[in-house]
């Protein structure tokens, strides 16, 4: 997630005051979206969570919206 400003390509939706705004080809892909909120911080989780096409392997866990560390070769970081 970041600061952005929403156009032609991008959907938005309003929730509570906060605008939040995503590539069409993306919400496609990911279909809904949860955003859940701790003291911790934030986890975005989807419907259809996306997978790293460079990963060699099963280092980076998708369950959860979470991706960890896969250190050298690519992948998640």
């Amino acid at each position: 997630m970041a600061l952005d400003e929403p156009n032609e390509q991008d959907m938005t939706e309003t929730i509570e005051d906060i605008t939040f705004c995503m590539a069409k080809t993306l919400a496609a892909q990911t279909g809904e979206l949860s955003l859940d909120l701790s003291y911790m911080g934030f986890m975005l989780s989807s419907e259809h969570p996306l997978t790293d096409p460079n990963s060699s392997g099963s280092c980076c866990a998708t369950s959860g919206g979470t991706c960890g560390s896969c250190g050298s070769g690519g992948g998640c970081h």
